[in-house]
């Protein structure tokens, strides 16, 4: 789960020199060296990156990619440059790729993030070759890996997993199976599942006001926990004269946390409370039947869910009103939000989701099941020249684009201190993605999970004996197709 941390200071720095105007070039070798050349200090860093031979002769790669949903940053390629620097880079980048491999971009954008799977999954079983690349809602892939319509990427030469440019939570907790198989990858080249990943975000001028410091030296000291956030909770609620805690637009009642449906998801696994992962051989694992689990959501229960006051529930908003209009002391959102608070009057900070406590060793942030991931239809006769064509850009986003995507969350559109530079490199470092969801084993439990504790209510043990003969047969059907 955990990325490289030297991965991470290369990019916090270059961001920074960027901020700070410096003039960085990057050149590349002949023998696929890009040399990374600090304007400023002159400082050089070299990544090394061989770019296989290939001639694609002018053919497209034709990718399938759900409608832009919820404000999420999901554009993989632009008609022409657009003037918004994040925008600018994907079009220079994709215009670079044509020209080094002969080949033309052609986007299909066209369905619903909703209904995209169901626009795949009817074209691969007609055995219609008509995308090399399509790019999934990750709680939506169940069907199409159960009925056999994706390849196990493992299996196709072209694709670099173990380098930095992929997300290694993706790649090595999805591998499946007897020949650890792999049906969906992650990287930069679409920044959606980025964008999708849930943090938490605090007020900070509500802490000023409380004269409570500022909790960024909590997360680099590993001592931002669920009992700290259940601190700053009980501080910030307050009726102010209203007669109750009952939602009005209009009161003046402030609240301890602000969240929405997959916020209550992000606490529990932020706490190592997962519903399920896979083992070193790639098995499956229910942690949502470990003792673990049932600790942290009785906390959760006794501390914030079934205190009056002490969260705002929104299912819409994700928690924007309340937080947006100074009446709630932090919120969880995603990553994404950064850009709807920014016409926040008051500051606001950005870190991770707590810890259960000290003695767990990693933050985890949370990646909705909204995510999209990307896939290769079985029906597509492209694979190899299709994985030279992803490595590289995945490659490319990692380096040119993800620093602009960095900059612009904290501009004045966004974040707004260097800290929270930090603080989002750390959630970047920590994501976790719920297997549970999209292999389609956990879902219920999930939903009745999320009934009980969002109103309070405990006895969640025998929620999940209830459920445990459907997952396990969900998961020895996963296992069938899987090992076949």
């Amino acid at each position: 789960m955990k990325k490289c941390s030297l991965v991470s200071l290369l990019l916090l720095g270059a961001l920074l020199a960027s901020c700070s105007g410096g003039n960085d070039t990057v050149t590349t070798e002949a023998d696929g060296t890009d040399l990374v050349t600090g304007g400023e200090t002159g400082a050089v860093t070299k990544e090394t990156y061989d770019y296989p031979e290939l001639d694609c002769e002018g053919q497209p790669l034709r990718i399938l990619n759900a409608d832009n949903a919820w404000g999420t940053y999901g554009k993989l390629d632009f008609a022409e440059a657009t003037g918004e620097s994040l925008d600018d880079v994907i079009y220079e980048r994709n215009r670079n790729m044509e020209e080094r491999y002969n080949f033309v971009f052609s986007v299909n954008e066209d369905h619903d993030i909703d209904v995209a799977t169901k626009h795949f999954s009817q074209l691969v079983m007609s055995g219609d070759d008509v995308y090399d690349v399509a790019y999934l809602r990750a709680d939506t892939l169940p069907a199409p890996l159960t009925d056999g319509m994706l390849y196990d990427l493992s299996e196709i030469d072209g694709f670099r997993f173990d380098e930095p440019w992929w997300d290694s939570d993706v790649i090595t907790g999805g591998r499946i199976g007897e020949d650890r198989a792999l049906y969906f990858a992650s990287n930069y080249f679409s920044l959606f599942g980025f964008d999708s990943t849930v943090c938490m975000y605090f007020n900070e001028q509500k802490f000023t006001d409380l004269d409570i410091e500022f909790p960024y030296q909590l997360v680099r000291d590993g001592k931002w926990t669920l009992d700290r956030m259940f601190e700053y909770v009980q501080q910030g609620m307050n009726l102010n004269g209203d007669t109750d805690f009952t939602w009005n637009a209009g009161g003046n009642a402030t609240y301890g946390v602000s969240i929405w449906s997959n916020g209550y998801h992000a606490l529990l696994i932020g706490s190592g409370a997962t519903y399920a992962d896979m083992d070193a051989n790639g098995a499956p694992i229910i942690s949502a039947a470990e003792q673990h689990f049932i600790d942290v959501t009785d906390k959760l229960t006794e501390h914030v869910f079934g205190v009056n006051g002490a969260i705002i529930r929104t299912e819409v908003t994700e928690g924007i009103e309340p937080f947006l209009n100074g009446r709630s002391m932090m919120a969880v959102a995603q990553v994404k939000s950064a850009n709807l608070y920014r016409d926040m009057e008051d500051n606001f900070g950005l870190i991770p989701m707590p810890k259960y406590d000290e003695a767990q060793e990693d933050y985890s942030c949370y990646i909705s099941s909204t995510q999209l991931l990307m896939t290769l239809p079985i029906t597509s006769n492209n694979t190899e020249r299709t994985a030279i064509l992803m490595d590289a850009l995945a490659y490319e986003s990692y380096r040119d684009v993800l620093p602009v995507y960095y900059e612009q969350k904290v501009s004045q559109k966004g974040l707004r201190n260097d800290d929270s530079i930090e603080m989002l490199d750390i959630v970047r470092a920590n994501r976790y993605t719920n297997f549970g969801e999209i292999f389609g084993w956990t879902n219920t439990l999930q939903h009745a999970i999320h009934g009980k504790v969002s109103t309070g209510s405990g006895d969640i043990a025998s929620l999940i004996s209830s459920n445990m003969k459907t997952i396990e047969k969900a998961i020895e059907t996963t296992m069938e197709m899987v090992n076949e």
